[in-house]
């Protein structure tokens, strides 16, 4: 019986691990985008069980404003590129 428990545990543990997802929003716009992508994807290559999900969400402001929101309900990306005066407000709002 503690073998089988073991054994579950371990198969648990391999497939939340190999199912990783991090969102990835910024507000580089342009040739940035494709540039932030290809990034994300080299990034993959070299980690298949990661999938980087990139994802433009407007100016430096709409990007902030979204974080907030997501942070409030519940639903913040795992990794947020602001600019700095964001960094701030967020840390100032106790967000960071």
């Amino acid at each position: 019986m503690r073998k089988l428990l073991l054994l579950s545990i371990v198969l648990i543990f391999s497939l939340v691990l190999s199912a990783t997802t991090i969102q990835f929003w910024h507000a580089m716009g342009g040739w940035r985008i494709d540039f932030l992508q290809s990034q994300a994807d080299a990034f993959m290559k070299l980690h298949p069980d990661i999938k980087v999900e990139v994802q433009y969400t407007g100016s430096y402001r709409d990007t902030l404003n979204k974080m907030i929101a997501g942070v409030q309900a519940g639903t913040a990306p795992h990794v947020v590129q602001v600019f700095e005066i964001g960094t701030q407000m967020m840390i100032d709002g106790e967000v960071a």
